[in-house]
């Protein structure tokens, strides 16, 4: 069964309130669409990154990565990742 995904109204809002003194996680990446899922990916106060996903979106295409140093890799058309220039 495929799941419903995110929407805009799933992201984090400053005005949430998800952790102390109202300081609201940052939106790290985007949702994003890949083979192995539609992800996004959120920093907290103390810098962990939390990837949320849910199924890949066979409707679009597939999206820019952003790895745990902040490079950007991109998908080339023979489906190899490469990563993107700085």
């Amino acid at each position: 069964m495929e799941g419903h995904g995110f929407s805009r109204a799933d992201e984090p809002t400053r005005d949430e309130g998800f952790s102390p003194e109202g300081h609201p996680p940052r939106l790290r990446h985007p949702p994003t669409n890949y083979q192995w899922a539609y992800e996004m990916q959120v920093e907290d106060l103390d810098g962990n990154i939390l990837r949320l996903g849910s199924d890949s979106k066979s409707d679009q295409p597939i999206g820019e990565w952003l790895d745990m140093d902040g490079d950007c890799w991109t998908q080339s058309s023979d489906r190899e990742w490469k990563r993107a220039a700085k």
